[in-house]
């Protein structure tokens, strides 16, 4: 499994023989910066009430051809979930919510549902 930091460089990184090409050294989404089309850029918002096969949606690929980064699935990465260097709950009503689950037992998943 990828770490957190390989995933989002998949996602929204380039390779280095395109960067020099870009400005920016990240995509707002896998495709670029366009807003998402559904059934363009990927299965989400219900475009499909199911899973779709991987390389469904040519559109949606990352600069490195990588297919259904976003959307039609979460995908587990090899990262503990945890919070970030100096966090602190502020809310009371923190409890329940993502600190319960820094136990070093969970693990970050990226990219959403086709939910």
């Amino acid at each position: 499994m990828p770490t957190e930091a390989e995933y989002i460089r998949a996602a929204y990184g380039f390779p280095e023989e395109i960067l020099p090409h870009f400005q920016s050294q990240e995509r707002k989404h896998p495709w670029g910066n366009e807003d998402p089309i559904p059934g363009y850029h990927g299965n989400f918002n219900f475009n499909s009430w199911a899973p779709t096969p991987i390389g469904a949606f040519h559109h949606g690929r990352s600069a490195w051809g990588i297919y259904e980064l976003v959307g039609n699935g979460w995908e587990w990465t090899s990262t503990i979930f945890q919070g970030f260097p100096g966090f602190e709950k502020c809310l009371p009503s923190y409890e329940g919510y993502s600190a319960d689950f820094f136990d070093d037992q969970h693990y970050v998943m990226l990219g959403a549902s086709w939910v």
